[in-house]
């Protein structure tokens, strides 16, 4: 995991930090420190890293990134004239924070 958050950082190549950040959905999913991470990535400009990070931060399962997928949703929504690239990381944000917010509440039930 180390590795994959360097990796990962602001100022690597876009490619490579998304193929990092998805790898980051994937591993030591117990990490809340990880999900932090990836959860600070959502404020970038950038739609590569945001599309990345939206589906790792579902992969990992951890309902302490709803907070963060709800303030994009939010943020998404409010930019002047929305645009269809807005209106896809919506959807795609609404659908993690769905399936997160399913698995916390399948969790509490256990």
């Amino acid at each position: 995991a180390p590795i994959l958050l360097e990796w990962s950082a602001a100022g690597k190549p876009f490619t490579v930090r998304a193929a990092a950040i998805g790898s980051l959905g994937n591993v030591d999913k117990k990490n809340s420190a990880i999900t932090k991470a990836l959860a600070g990535y959502l404020d970038e400009p950038y739609r590569l890293v945001q599309f990345s990070t939206i589906l790792a931060l579902g992969r990992r399962g951890d309902p302490e990134a709803v907070p963060a997928l709800e303030a994009l949703i939010k943020r998404s929504q409010e930019v002047e004239g929305g645009g269809f690239t807005s209106g896809q990381v919506v959807s795609f944000a609404q659908a993690q924070v769905a399936r997160l917010k399913q698995a916390a509440a399948a969790a509490e039930k256990k």
